[in-house]
């Protein structure tokens, strides 16, 4: 061939995408079906196409040069293009062997920098996306196997990096609404995947629970049916087949974002700096290292604080074990009745009698890991000389929290300004995925009334989405209060629950409750929405 079109051997190589270039072929090939030999050359010129895998497009440029079964390549070149990456190269050396016409080994060693990952291009159900440029170390990437089994080992440097981690799990929500799935079977084969109805039958007719997942729809063991989506071993591409052991080093910019609640916009963001290993082997997947959090890390929630601390990987590389020191500064007065040490607040009375602090700095340390946070909150006070000093009386995370919401501590605000805390801020509050249990906690002291808060959140938007159910006691009364009231206060659910003892005065009626109850349903729409109002009697056997 003096000039063969790619694009006529596009369809027969699973990888690739929109293959195009040209090729140019002059090869001998004697002896056997069984044992072929090979002779002369082929090179490619200018072979472009997508690497599905990665969804990023490639240019390819070189020789190979085939000795007996053995084929060489020769001034090998893989790029990206200008538009992704100009300076995107890398340098292909080694052979590969063919037993007949089919691979049976390859040695390849690469040298050189690529970008491996692109923000714009998000494939499905990747668990981590964004940006990666990396150059290959002094000594090459080395890869070598089977198709069967192959090893991709070697230093990799991490010249440029934006990674995303989406939140780990998504919110679990119980309704009474059901879907219903109907199956029409109109084959005569059993098919794979296929549902198999509670009735025993090829289809069922009713109610079914289901969630999305990469290879279709799978179903509880409880709900409607279910479907099998094991994928084979011989199904598997040869890039799942790989083996790796890799060490990865920082060399430039490489961040990475931690999104615990996109729609508050709840993130760690994080410069790293460090080393790490990472291990791939039959499906096993291990990240291990310390890396450290740089100076313009950062942690968002309600407030920017400014973070800083490291990154231990133990395995998961997804879920990492956090040492963050996080810290949100601002400017504080102190009020004119809290001027003297004899009227101080409780957050200020361990301080040193003549310090008048200007400034107010929160510290929060988060622990624990990705997927089980644990913060802990600091108070630090700044005087007008720079001085700091650290608070230690008190209830220094309610102080602390209070400072966050409202810009204020406890003892400085009014009646009306603790009453405001039951707003906007404190859905946030209550959604977050780092400091929910925290601030539930705050809410619960500051309204000693309250017993229990409980949040479901349904994703999109905060502010209609999220069903906060409340439950307290006032006397003997039971009350509870909750539902979508963020988006329209007549949403609301509520009862209370009172014991005709306290009524009649006679512990001898204490099991018969006397309930009042109003309950909205349907408020997703509001042709479907409806009230009702109940009273009942209830009797109830306490052991």
């Amino acid at each position: 061939s003096r000039g063969l079109r790619l694009q006529l051997v596009d369809p027969f190589i699973g990888e690739l995408a929109n293959l195009s270039g040209t090729m140019v072929c002059d090869v001998a090939i004697r002896g056997t079906v069984e044992q072929p030999r090979y002779e002369g050359s082929l090179s490619l010129s200018e072979a472009q196409f997508v690497f599905t895998p990665l969804g990023l497009t490639y240019i390819v440029d070189g020789e190979f040069i085939p000795v007996g079964q053995r084929i060489a390549l020769e001034n090998f070149r893989i790029k990206n293009t200008q538009h992704d990456q100009g300076d995107g190269e890398v340098k292909l050396s080694g052979s590969f062997t063919l037993d007949g016409l089919t691979l049976r080994d390859f040695d390849l060693l690469a040298s050189g920098q690529l970008l491996v990952m692109k923000e714009s291009v998000r494939q499905p159900g990747q668990t981590i996306y964004g940006t990666v440029f990396v150059a290959m170390g002094p000594n090459g990437l080395h890869w070598q196997g089977t198709p069967e089994r192959s090893v991709v080992s070697g230093k990799v440097y991490v010249r440029n990096a934006n990674l995303t981690l989406p939140p780990t799990r998504d919110i679990l929500i119980n309704t009474n609404r059901d879907v219903i799935l109907t199956v029409v079977d109109d084959t005569t084969q059993q098919a794979p995947g296929k549902l198999q109805g509670s009735n025993g039958g090829n289809g069922t007719n009713g109610n079914a629970l289901f969630a999305l997942n990469n290879g279709g729809i799978a179903f509880p063991q409880n709900g409607g049916g279910s479907v099998r989506n094991d994928q084979p071993d011989d199904e598997r591409s040869f890039l799942d087949r790989l083996v790796y052991n890799l060490d990865i080093e920082t060399q430039g910019p490489t961040y990475v974002r931690f999104i615990f609640n996109p729609y508050t916009g709840e993130e760690l963001f994080a410069e790293l700096k460090g080393r790490m290993a990472f291990s791939k082997d039959a499906g096993q997947t291990r990240l291990t290292g310390e890396v450290e959090v740089g100076d313009r890390s950062y942690y968002n929630f309600l407030k920017r604080f400014q973070a800083t601390g490291k990154l231990t990987f133990t395995g998961d590389a997804l879920n990492p074990e956090l040492n963050i020191l996080a810290k949100y500064e601002s400017s504080y007065q102190l009020a004119d009745s809290a001027q003297s040490s004899v009227a101080r607040p409780a957050h200020l009375q361990s301080l040193p009698p003549d310090f008048k602090p200007i400034r107010v700095a929160v510290l929060l340390n988060i622990t624990g890991t990705r997927q089980e946070p644990k913060p802990k909150f600091s108070l630090e006070f700044v005087d007008v000389g720079g001085n700091r000093a650290e608070n230690t009386s008190g209830d220094v995370e309610s102080e602390a929290i209070s400072f966050i919401l409202t810009g204020s501590f406890g003892d400085d605000l009014t009646q009306q300004e603790r009453s405001s805390i039951l707003g906007p801020n404190l859905i946030y509050g209550l959604t977050s995925s780092v400091l929910s249990g925290p601030i539930t906690d705050y809410i619960k002291k500051k309204f000693d009334y309250i017993s229990s808060i409980d949040v479901i959140y349904y994703g999109g938007d905060v502010q209609s989405s999220t069903d906060v159910r409340v439950t307290g006691e006032v006397g003997e009364a039971v009350i509870r209060f909750g539902g979508r009231v963020f988006s329209d206060l007549t949403n609301a659910n509520a009862s209370v629950q009172l014991p005709m003892s306290t009524v009649l005065g006679s512990e001898g009626w204490r099991n018969l409750i006397l309930e009042v109850e109003r309950r909205v349903e349907g408020v997703e729409s509001y042709e479907q929405r409806r009230e009702s109002n109940g009273l009942r009697l209830i009797y109830r056997i306490t052991f």
